[in-house]
């Protein structure tokens, strides 16, 4: 059985599944399996939004 230590090294070091960048935006989406997508804004290096299946909004 892994470790608390070992299970947080896991998560800090995740693989994305997918990322994209918008650069108009100046964002970066990035998804994680079975996690939220996360949205991180480039020009400040910080976390924008995080946008999860229950408020996701398709137009």
């Amino acid at each position: 059985m892994a470790s608390r230590s070992q299970k947080m090294k896991t998560q800090l070091y995740r693989r994305p599944v997918t990322a994209a960048f918008s650069m108009g935006a100046h964002l970066l989406a990035i998804t994680y399996k079975g996690q939220d997508i996360l949205l991180w804004e480039l020009e400040s290096d910080s976390l924008y939004d995080i946008n999860s299946r229950e408020r996701a909004r398709f137009v």
